[in-house]
């Protein structure tokens, strides 16, 4: 019997049981269907069975990279080969130094491939980057959107002292890819879309000496599982939260096991939750976008306007923290709530959907007070001397990933940063109460020190932001 690990693990004889277990993924899957009864869109959650292991000819099988090591193989009485990738060494101009410790560690640890999960903010990007310059070897990265492509850009030419001609990209049409430099981003979609149309050139998937996956979860759906096991190349996956519905078992067979985790870092926020009374619905929606869909007229999302109690509330807080000499990111939900909250304060900068990805890091740290879609603000956007972050609107209620990488952007090291905090709204109703409440419990089981103002229920003590509210009036 032989196993040989290449881009995959290759077995040659009868596949043991213990490995065909634990190939054998549980996951849960979310669709959203129609209910009869209410005519709504809602989430229905169902049980899925991944086996992450083919048989390609008689007793010959195909199993993910990492479902056991060559030593276990060898104890279970396989002869093993290892063929390491040989792609066309490059001496890069200069490789990022350690910080701390733990980047000195985690360094050395993703030599042997993994997933690597730090909170953000601790310089994942600079971790992998070190361990490319070290190796003189070629990568491509894979990202998910605009804002990490762009982080991405500037962290190799900061940390390796490379130019933009030495960067390619994996974005679009194959024939706009340029593949052929020692640092390449790729985008997740152009891949598996290139995958699925057939044109994807089979040359890429040996000419790189490291693949990473940048936010391992969003890697994690079903038309994307072939990225995880198509380049012959050591893998390393990147990620503040992995968790996804069992889902990251799959990332660990392919990338390898977690190498280093560490969920809570050096800087830590003060959160301050308040319920905002308000024109809301007093009913519970099937789910947070159809209950966002409910309270667009609270947003600056109807003809009527945003309402004044919402938005002066925000206005209010933005104002005294601006007068503070604070540095605040506002993740806004809806375009017309931004320029409602630009119409009163004319000195923000706004970042949304239709700034170019080449100019997101200008606008970025064009103002004080930057006013980010929500869908783009919650990661890949990194100003270092951020520290306050507004949440507009909340998010759901198992959301834990989403508040967590939302409040890294003002988790970052800055000289002399003041205790970073963040603030976070939501409408005084029945299922804004429910959000608020999830809100607290998610911070709680962080460890951040957490403030909870329930307007409707006034425990007589005043906090930063109603006094904010005040000051609003």
């Amino acid at each position: 019997m032989k196993a040989t690990r290449v881009e995959n693990l290759i077995l040659e004889g009868p596949l043991p049981l213990k490995l065909r277990e634990r190939c054998t993924v549980r996951t849960t899957q979310w669709d959203e269907v129609l209910d009869n009864d209410t005519s709504q869109m809602v989430w229905s959650a169902r049980d899925v069975v991944t086996e992450a292991f083919e048989e390609v000819l008689p007793d010959c099988w195909i199993l993910p990279r990492h479902a056991a090591s060559l030593e276990e193989l060898e104890e279970m009485g396989w002869e093993t080969e290892d063929v390491p990738p040989s792609p066309i060494p490059f001496t890069y101009p200069r490789g990022p130094i350690p910080r701390d410790s733990v980047q000195e560690i985690s360094i050395e640890e993703i030599q042997n491939e993994g997933t690597l999960v730090l909170p953000p903010g601790s310089g994942k990007t600079a971790i992998f980057l070190a361990a490319v310059a070290h190796s003189s070897q070629p990568a491509l990265i894979f990202v998910d959107n605009g804002g990490l492509f762009t982080q991405w850009m500037h962290a190799a030419k900061k940390h390796l002292g490379l130019s933009s001609d030495e960067i390619g990209s994996l974005q679009g049409p194959v024939a706009s890819w340029t593949a052929d430099r020692p640092i390449v981003i790729g985008m997740y979609s152009s891949v598996t879309q290139a995958l699925e149309r057939g044109d994807f050139p089979a040359e890429l998937t040996t000419r790189f000496g490291w693949v990473c996956w940048d936010e391992a979860p969003t890697a994690l759906t079903p038309t994307r599982f072939i990225l995880l096991s198509l380049f012959h190349a050591r893998r390393v996956a990147l990620s503040a939260t992995p968790e996804k519905r069992g889902l990251e078992e799959l990332l660990y067979l392919h990338a390898g096991p977690i190498r280093v985790d560490v969920r809570k870092g050096d800087l830590e926020p003060k959160v301050h939750i308040a319920g905002i009374p308000c024109k809301a619905p007093n009913i519970s929606p099937s789910n947070t976008r159809a209950y966002l869909k409910l309270m667009s007229h609270s947003l600056g999302g109807s003809r009527k306007g945003p309402n004044p109690a919402y938005l002066d509330a925000i206005v209010g807080t933005l104002r005294m923290l601006y007068d503070e000499g604070r540095k605040i990111m506002v993740l806004v939900p809806r375009s017309g709530a931004i320029r409602a909250i630009k119409d009163l304060i004319p000195d923000a900068a706004v970042l949304d959907q239709r700034t170019p990805f080449f100019a997101r890091m200008d606008r970025l740290n064009a103002s004080n007070i930057v006013l980010v879609s929500t869908q783009i603000g919650e990661k890949g956007l990194d100003r270092e001397d951020l520290d306050t972050l507004v949440v507009v609107f909340p998010f759901g209620k198992t959301a834990e990933g989403r508040f967590r990488q939302a409040a890294g952007r003002v988790l970052r090291e800055y000289p002399n940063k003041p205790t970073p905090e963040v603030y976070f709204y939501y409408p005084d109703s029945v299922y804004g109460r429910q959000l608020g409440d999830a809100a607290e419990g998610i911070s709680k089981s962080l460890g951040w020190e957490t403030n909870h103002s329930r307007a409707a229920r006034n425990t007589g003590r005043q906090s930063r932001v109603s006094a904010a509210l005040k000051l609003s009036k």
